[in-house]
């Protein structure tokens, strides 16, 4: 139902006309980020971004914070930022001076959202070694929320990986009769490794190219995939790694993800050549079964 609704949604955003081009854009901007917004930032690139995400998922660990709080405040990022290219407003520019500011001020308005107990603003003051007043991050915040109308309930990817999640609770998903102590290790591994690759699509500006659901359901299929190579089972039609209960259930089938996969996937790939290493970092405990020293999978298997 999400996703079709989701799909709904996105049909109608690219159905506009001239005429109605300006409503549109402004009801497409209400939930979605442009995927080209950084050409009305001037101050700001990709490298700027991927380095403030980066920075985010450290203090979203440090501040011990839901896995959805995270999810939203990068969202909330993206949807500010997108306001430069409103054509009804074009006056929210952000210099560069200013962008950990905006991702601070954005988790903290998702912690609030999210959270039972929210971080402070004197620790957020802390959090970015006092480069900031306390009447600073709380002009951001009314600015964060006037821009975006206060719409903070949106959709993200983590909701429809929690779907994904609780049809494979229920599925024999590797199609090796697992018995149940087998199913509850593959399934945290998948769990885990879904989250590592979402998390490394927060950090990719190209994925904002793609909707919730897409980013969702192809780091599922990645974690299924890094899975099944770990396994040393087979990926073919006979054994998918999308099963018929994940079709039947999320109502998505891998043509419709499979370029969000590849993007993740070459990604993830790419990140280790950076020093920016928070995701691989926080994966690499044994809280989370040491996803990243996994092996990744090279390329995605042919349908």
């Amino acid at each position: 139902m999400f996703v079709e609704r989701e799909r709904q949604a996105v049909a109608r955003f690219n159905e506009g006309n001239a005429s109605n081009e300006s409503t549109n854009t402004s009801t497409l901007h209400a939930y979605y980020a442009s995927p080209r917004y950084l050409q009305h930032q001037p101050e700001i690139n990709e490298k700027m971004r991927m380095i403030l995400v980066d920075w985010l998922i450290d203090v979203h660990l440090k501040f011990k914070l839901h896995a959805e709080t995270m999810y939203l405040a990068v969202n909330l990022i993206d949807r500010y930022l997108s306001c430069a290219n409103n054509k009804v407003d074009r006056t929210t520019f952000v210099p560069r001076a200013q962008l950990q500011l905006v991702g601070v001020c954005a988790m903290l308005l998702a912690a609030k959202y999210e959270e039972i107990w929210p971080p402070e603003v004197k620790e957020c003051v802390h959090i970015s070694a006092n480069t900031y007043t306390r009447e600073e991050i709380i002009e951001m915040e009314r600015a964060i929320c006037t821009a975006l109308s206060f719409r903070l309930t949106v959709p993200t990817p983590f909701p429809f990986a929690s779907r994904a999640w609780t049809v494979l609770e229920g599925d024999d998903f590797l199609g090796i009769g697992m018995d149940e102590e087998q199913r509850r290790q593959y399934f945290a591994i998948v769990r885990h490794a879904t989250s590592f690759f979402m998390e490394h699509a927060l950090l990719d500006y190209k994925c904002l190219q793609f909707t919730p659901s897409q980013i969702a359901h192809a780091s599922v299929f990645l974690a299924l995939l890094m899975l099944r190579t770990k396994l040393e089972l087979p990926k073919t039609p006979t054994f998918p790694v999308w099963t018929d209960a994940l079709r039947y259930y999320t109502k998505s089938e891998v043509q419709e993800f499979r370029g969000c996969a590849e993007v993740i996937l070459d990604y993830v790939n790419y990140v280790p050549t950076t020093k920016y290493q928070a995701v691989r970092r926080k994966y690499n405990s044994s809280r989370y079964m040491e996803i990243s020293k996994m092996l990744m999978p090279n390329e995605l298997p042919a349908l």
